[in-house]
């Protein structure tokens, strides 16, 4: 019995060259790379070569680059409100037990995708009392510690939002910084 294997090889332009296998595949994502999937088999396939570009902003989704980290000094100095859209992903039950940072409109990571994605301005004003942000508008994520924004942050860039910045250290991080 023979047994197939399929290789995947990537190519980068500076003479870089990785073989890994597909198990491995979304771990080897890099900027303008070109993938090639190989299959070797006992006779010679139909089709021997598929070819799959990658370029920068694809690479940087799924990767989660581009996503900037502010700290409490970066969430303060936000003092033009209407200029950024500071959105708190945590629960509203989260919001009534520990307080809300200034300015910020809530939108829990469950319900996130929709608002971005399907949502027209009107409705998402009418929901949230501010207009839909524009794919190029700024945006911030918070949620209790950091995890949940950054969840969010990589949902809105994937869903085509460029200028993505996350709240690392969340309410948590507030507070503490408040009490001192």
């Amino acid at each position: 019995m023979t047994s197939r294997i399929l290789r995947t090889l990537c190519v980068r332009s500076h003479s870089l060259i990785l073989n890994i296998n597909s198990k491995c595949l979304q771990t080897a994502v890099f900027s303008n790379m070109h993938l090639r999937k190989l299959k070797r088999f006992d006779r010679p396939p139909l089709l021997s070569t598929s070819t799959v570009t990658i370029n920068t902003q694809q690479s940087a989704m799924m990767s989660g680059q581009g996503i900037k980290n502010i700290d409490y000094q970066g969430v303060k100095s936000l003092k033009d409100q209407n200029s950024v859209l500071l959105v708190d992903v945590r629960e509203p039950k989260e919001l009534q037990e520990t307080g809300v940072l200034p300015n910020s409109v809530n939108i829990p990571l469950g319900k996130l995708e929709n608002a971005l994605k399907n949502l027209s301005d009107d409705e998402f004003k009418k929901l949230y009392g501010r207009s839909k942000p524009t794919l190029d508008y700024p945006l911030v994520f918070s949620c209790k510690t950091g995890g949940r924004s950054k969840k969010a942050s990589e949902l809105a860039q994937k869903l085509g939002y460029t200028n993505v910045s996350n709240y690392s250290g969340g309410w948590t991080d507030w507070e503490k910084n408040m009490k001192s």
